[in-house]
């Protein structure tokens, strides 16, 4: 496994200092938050990609994956209206073109809100995010990176609340650039049977995000981490495992929570750093 984390955990403006403490903490990557570097991401040049991309590589990171995508555009949505999908569809196809200049492999699909069903009817929200879903799909092809459905909580979402329906509809769009997104701390809300799922699911399985309850830092407070480790380290998990959590206002809890993961998930434990993670 490899490790990386979100630039949303960084309170400052300064994302030097980000970039310094992962590569410290022996990261591989950064997961892009691309609203946090940039206040309107779909107007900005190609110039000024590549050079926050070549500025990121100095640090010896690779920009691994993108999510929060729709977060400065609240107005987007699945299924308010026909302008509103097809505007959505723009705006990702848009990051898309943003994460190819990155080599960025993967776009998280999460976006909780522009995903409500609310009294609509389901199947008929199914129905059309298997077309969505596949142009997306389909534009990636051409663009060399990955959208991935990401399952969130019933706290966050009434749409794909689980591992379960989040790849049946990656199996209804069954298209080689939709896959599939885990997201740790829905499946310990959702009480996921976790090797169930790490087994059954790895093949399709890109990308994987890991926090508390809350987006809090993870820490051996959880008990659910030491299940999940195992389960994901069984199943032969290869990919990322990215910090998503809030903002924090010490770097201190930051790279606590760095030097957790990597002792918990990869069981990578450097000289000088005690067993308390074990």
């Amino acid at each position: 496994m490899k490790l990386s984390a979100s630039n949303i955990a960084w309170r400052g403006s300064d994302i030097g200092g980000f970039l310094t403490l992962l590569a410290e903490e022996g990261c591989n990557g950064m997961e892009l938050s691309p609203s946090k570097i940039w206040p309107e991401p779909a107007k900005i040049t190609r110039a000024e990609v590549r050079r926050f991309a070549r500025y990121v590589a100095g640090y010896g990171l690779s920009l691994c994956s993108m999510h929060s995508l729709t977060y400065a555009r609240p107005d987007l949505s699945l299924f308010e209206s026909r302008e509103s999908r097809e505007a959505l569809v723009k705006y990702v196809c848009r990051l898309m073109q943003i994460a190819e200049i990155c080599s960025i492999p993967h776009l998280v699909f999460g976006s909780a809100r522009a995903r409500t069903i609310g009294n609509r009817n389901k199947e008929e929200c199914f129905r059309i995010m298997v077309d969505t879903f596949g142009r997306i799909a389909q534009y990636g092809s051409r663009h060399g990176t990955h959208v991935l459905i990401e399952p969130l909580s019933r706290q966050e979402t009434d749409c794909i609340t689980n591992a379960d329906e989040a790849m049946e509809l990656v199996s209804q769009v069954s298209h080689p650039h939709c896959a599939l997104h885990i997201d740790l701390k829905s499946s310990f809300a959702e009480k996921e049977d976790l090797e169930r799922v790490w087994t059954n699911y790895i093949q399709y399985i890109r990308h994987c995000h890991v926090a508390n309850p809350g987006l809090l830092p993870p820490g051996p407070d959880c008990p659910f981490h030491n299940i999940a480790s195992t389960a994901i380290r069984k199943a032969g998990y290869a990919g990322y495992i990215s910090l998503e959590i809030a903002p924090v206002d010490d770097p201190a809890v930051l790279r606590k929570a760095l030097r957790f993961v990597r002792c918990c998930y990869i069981r990578d434990r450097r000289e000088g750093e005690n067993d308390e993670h074990r």
